[in-house]
């Protein structure tokens, strides 16, 4: 059941190179998302349905 906490695996250091794009990844999945909530749709317009129904 603690598989993972009784043998934990080492984790390598990323470059500094590794750490900024992965930084710019996270900022552009938070950006689209934040997007895609503002963006949601009401059902009036005929090109965006609900997201419910």
């Amino acid at each position: 059941m603690n598989y993972f906490l009784n043998i934990p695996q080492k984790q390598k250091p990323l470059s500094d190179g590794d750490l900024m794009a992965l930084a710019q990844e996270n900022k552009e999945k938070a950006s689209a998302q934040r997007k895609k909530k503002a963006m949601k749709g009401c059902g009036c317009c005929p090109g965006n349905p609900p997201e419910d129904a």
